[in-house]
């Protein structure tokens, strides 16, 4: 196996699914309500940058692709670790994912899977 150093995003969201599967579904149903949030706030947010980086027109744009994985593969992205990192973290869906993925392990209780979140992610 390749250092964790070294793997790009697909390879270590491979790994990351493998370790921690019953994270999968939770951060799906993240990434689907951050779409959705981003859909029904979209006037409000028209014009911005996100995170002071991305134009909000790139973000959305990047979440919505994000999200039309998830409605075309479903439920399978949290059974097949290789689906779930090509689908969700190739290019530029890389960004949209793992801020979400972030975004979710600010919330969980567990301290491992926050700590993974920021080796592998971070």
């Amino acid at each position: 196996m390749k250092p964790l150093s070294i793997m790009n995003n697909v390879e270590k969201a491979k790994l990351f699914a493998v370790l921690f599967p019953e994270q999968l579904e939770e951060i799906l149903e993240r990434i689907a309500q951050a779409y959705q949030y981003l859909s029904l706030n979209e006037d409000n947010f028209r014009g911005s940058r996100v995170n002071g980086l991305f134009t909000f027109d790139f973000w959305y744009g990047n979440a919505e692709e994000v999200n039309d994985q998830i409605i075309l593969y479903g439920s399978r992205l949290a059974r097949d670790s290789t689906l779930f990192s090509e689908k969700l973290f190739k290019g530029k869906h890389a960004l949209f994912t793992t801020d979400c993925i972030y975004k979710h392990a600010k919330g969980s209780t567990s301290r491992k899977y926050k700590q993974a979140v920021e080796l592998f992610f971070g």
